[in-house]
C-alpha cells in the first residue's frame, strides 16, 4: 500500500509551454536517453510536474516510455512511479529513481542500444533497395498509409506519438513496403525534434526475414539526409541493433530500461 495519503498530495499538473527550460533544474547533468528527448526540446508526448513554480519532482513520458527526474525522496516521487499507467519502460534517471522503481515486484531490467549516425555512408544506402521480391513496393506514406499503420496493432508505433493523419504528413515522414494494396513492413519517425528523426521500424510477422524493413529503413535514412534531418536509431534488441549496422550506424551507448 501507499505509504501517503492521496488527499494530502498535489495532483500530477500537465506543463505546457517551453520544458527544456522549465525542467533545467531537475535535468542538469542527467543524461537523457535519445528516446525521450522529444519530450524535453520538443512538443511531443506529456511532462507531469508536482507543481508548476519550481517543481521538484516531473514525469516525461513519450508512448509507453517514462522518465523520471528530481528529488526522488519526495513523498510525491512514489506516488509519481505508482499512479503511471503500465505496462511501461521506465529510464531511471539517478541511483535513487532505480531504487524506487524496483519494488515494484513486476519489474525486469531489459538492455537497449542508442548509435550514432556520424559514419553514415548515404551512397551505400540505395544499395538496400533493390532486393525487393517481386510483388512488393516501396513508396512514402501518404494518408491512407498512415491510416492503414494506426489501424493495425503491429504498426501503430509508426505514428501514435502524432495527433493524427494530418499532424504526421505535416510533422513526420514514413517509408512502406506494400504487398497486393497492404501495408506488410515500414519505417517511419517515431518521434520528431530539432531536426531529429527517431525511427521506428517494424514488419508484419508474416513478412519478416524478406529484406523489407532494410529497405524501408534505407529509404527513410536516405531522405533525412537529403532533406538535412538528422536520422536517429535507438534499438530495443539484436535484430534492430544488426539492422543498424548493417546500414552504417555505429554503437554509441548501452543502455538499460526497467518494464514495469
Amino acid at each position: 500500500m501507499a505509504r501517503y495519503a492521496l488527499d494530502m498530495l498535489p495532483p500530477k499538473t500537465i506543463l505546457t509551454g517551453d520544458r527544456h527550460s522549465r525542467l533545467h533544474a531537475l535535468l542538469d547533468g542527467i543524461w537523457l536517453p535519445p528516446i525521450i528527448r522529444p519530450v524535453v526540446f520538443g512538443d511531443m508526448g506529456m511532462v507531469c510536474v508536482d507543481r508548476l513554480d519550481e517543481p521538484a519532482v516531473c514525469s516525461l513520458t513519450l508512448s509507453d516510455f517514462v522518465m523520471y527526474a528530481g528529488d526522488a525522496k519526495r513523498p510525491t516521487a512514489r506516488y509519481f512511479v505508482e499512479t503511471t499507467e503500465r505496462p511501461c519502460y521506465v529510464l531511471p534517471s539517478t541511483n535513487d529513481w532505480e531504487g524506487l522503481v524496483r519494488t515494484d515486484s513486476s519489474m525486469r531490467i531489459l538492455p537497449r542500444y542508442t548509435f550514432s549516425n556520424d559514419d553514415l555512408d548515404p551512397t551505400r544506402l540505395p544499395g538496400f533497395l533493390s532486393g525487393l521480391p517481386d510483388g512488393f513496393h516501396l513508396r512514402r506514406f501518404d494518408g491512407p498509409a498512415v491510416e492503414k499503420a494506426a489501424s493495425e496493432r503491429w504498426s501503430q508505433s509508426f505514428v501514435e506519438n502524432f495527433a493524427g493523419p494530418q499532424d504526421f504528413l505535416e510533422n513526420g515522414v514514413g517509408f512502406g513496403v506494400f504487398h497486393g494494396g497492404k501495408l506488410v513492413s515500414g519505417a517511419a519517425s517515431f518521434a520528431v525534434y530539432d531536426r531529429t528523426v527517431e525511427i521506428e521500424v517494424d514488419t508484419h510477422p508474416r513478412y519478416r526475414r524478406r529484406g523489407l524493413a532494410t529497405a524501408a529503413s534505407a529509404s527513410l535514412i536516405h531522405f533525412c539526409i537529403e532533406q538535412g534531418l538528422v536520422p536517429h536509431w535507438d534499438a530495443a534488441n539484436e535484430a534492430s541493433r544488426a539492422l543498424a549496422e548493417r546500414l552504417g550506424f555505429t554503437l554509441e551507448r548501452r543502455y538499460a530500461v526497467m518494464q514495469i
